[in-house]
């Protein structure tokens, strides 16, 4: 009888010994293979998206924007030629604004055109100027114009008329060639430098130059006479 029982425990923890050995063999191989198949089957993670410089890296960021300033989100999905096509006509309309900016107030202030008959607001004055005045003004305007287009612009045959990126690929917006007084800088961060500060110049003159004329609307009277 005791020989029976002590063979039975024995048996029992023989057992229960070898269950446990199966058990945490089992385990491990469990945790394991779920180890190598999560290793196998990782993705590698993806790369940092890098972001594309602010407008196409031309100038014209400047403090407080120093990362570059447009709220309306007008360069988003913009390609490059895109972009540079902006960038040609923002340089153009404040080179104009610049230019008008500086008319209204030579224009009223001092006139000896036209034996001093122009007079008035600047608003009113072009319809004072006689004939052909503003027809041969007209035909320098499009002589410019032609000459930016040839130095610039691809031929529409090229560009199949479509506007965006009509601009030649070697062209840089606003680079005309003209420098008379030969104060483009040779140094390419100068030339960054200035050329980022005609573009706030420009800018400010659009606005001064819409502020001119709409005051004079307004009050009909020229700006210093106010």
């Amino acid at each position: 009888m005791a020989m029976s029982v002590a063979s039975s425990t024995f048996m029992g923890a023989a057992v229960a010994h070898t269950c446990a050995i199966a058990s945490s063999t089992g385990s491990h191989c469990a945790r394991r293979n779920v180890k190598v198949r999560c290793t196998l089957g990782e993705k590698p993670a993806p790369p940092a998206p890098v972001s594309a410089p602010f407008c196409a890296g031309l100038p014209g960021k400047s403090a407080p924007f120093g990362d570059g300033f447009d709220p309306l989100n007008f360069l988003g999905g913009k390609t490059t030629a895109e972009i540079k096509m902006l960038r040609e006509s923002e340089l153009v309309h404040g080179r104009v604004a610049m230019l008008a900016t500086l008319g209204f107030v030579v224009g009223e202030t001092f006139n000896p055109l036209f034996g001093g008959s122009i007079t008035g607001p600047a608003i009113n004055q072009f319809q004072q100027v006689p004939q052909p005045f503003w027809e041969l003004v007209v035909l320098a305007i499009g002589l410019a114009e032609g000459f930016r287009i040839n130095r610039g612009w691809g031929s529409p045959a090229e560009a199949y008329f479509s506007i965006p990126g009509v601009l030649k690929e070697s062209y840089t917006p606003g680079t005309l060639g003209y420098d008379p007084l030969g104060l483009k800088p040779t140094n390419s961060k100068e030339l960054d430098e200035m050329a980022t500060k005609e573009l706030n110049n420009g800018r400010l003159a659009m606005i001064g130059i819409a502020g001119m004329v709409v005051q004079e609307l307004i009050t009909q009277t020229p700006i210093f006479g106010q």
